[in-house]
């Protein structure tokens, strides 16, 4: 049987600058967009699907959102967390915020969800606590999940590496829950990136496609400026990691993703369009065609 092509979709952080976001490294931008807006202009670039980050939500505008993408034809994932997720298990009340999204992303037809453990800040904490404290953490997140047939896919979000983040999955122990790898977060802790996809790719669930020009100066932290380039236009291996996730046992799911930007390519716009382009024409894109838009 032949298999399905990448679902090419975008990542609602492209846009985190319309959406009133900006990092030290980036200006603000004058529009202010909410959701709807990006659904629109996922759609106009022709996107099989989105992730849209929960930030940009309310509770109450979760069944318009799930709606307005079914109409668009846009195949829908939430993704919790953003910025510090479960807080390297240190806060309750986060975990209590990840079960109340998974309920509305059940309710809403959404059939994964994205989530986050933590971010760049809980880099240096060492890593077998933090584990100990997440293991029971996910694993709550995953069984609520399982009864409402959704997925988790748990982000490396500049906090763990991939060994370190197959080890969390493996120890919670249930068939749900899967990797959602970021090709930039790789980078920036040091990981290999098309090596991690190889090991990651039985769990990976979605990938966040990203393009990253290295700083030599930003070598060793996670948290200094990586910033972000259209595809093809930085130093990571984007096919090659590519390709390695195509050995996943689930549907490809390839989002567009964009941090901060290289000053080379402001735009991103711009970039999440030449973005879609690259993905679009990769042979792989091509040659799994039994499921389409």
């Amino acid at each position: 049987m032949t298999a399905p092509r990448p679902l090419i979709g975008i990542d609602s952080f492209a846009y985190h600058r319309w959406f009133g976001e900006h990092s030290e490294w980036e200006d603000p931008r004058p529009e202010r967009w909410d959701v709807f807006d990006f659904l629109r202009r996922a759609n106009e670039h022709g996107a099989d699907g989105v992730s849209v980050q929960t930030v940009y939500l309310t509770p109450a505008l979760v069944d318009a959102v799930a709606a307005d993408a079914s109409a668009r034809r846009l195949d829908l994932v939430l993704a919790w967390g953003h910025r510090t997720g479960l807080e390297g298990g240190k806060n309750p009340t986060r975990l209590v915020e990840a079960l109340q999204w998974l309920e509305l992303a059940a309710a809403t037809g959404c059939r994964l969800l994205r989530v986050v453990c933590g971010d760049q800040t809980w880099w240096p904490e060492p890593v077998d606590e933090r584990l100990d404290r997440l293991v029971p953490q996910v694993a709550a997140i995953a069984t609520r999940a399982a009864s409402l047939g959704v997925d988790i896919a748990i982000e490396n979000h500049a906090d763990l590496t991939i060994a370190d983040l197959i080890e969390l999955i493996e120890r919670v122990g249930c068939d749900n829950v899967g990797i959602c790898y970021d090709l930039g977060n790789a980078v920036r802790v040091g990981d290999d990136v098309v090596e991690a996809a190889r090991r990651a790719a039985a769990l990976v669930r979605m990938v966040h496609v990203k393009d990253v020009r290295v700083q030599p100066d930003s070598i060793g932290d996670p948290a200094a400026w990586w910033p972000t380039t259209p595809l093809g236009h930085g130093d990571l291996p984007v096919a090659e990691a590519l390709r390695a996730t195509l050995a996943s046992p689930h549907r490809p799911r390839w989002y567009v993703e964009m941090a901060a930007m290289h000053p080379d390519h402001p735009d991103e716009d711009m970039a999440v369009e030449g973005s879609l382009g690259v993905l679009r024409s990769l042979p792989e894109a091509q040659r799994h065609s039994d499921l389409s838009r």
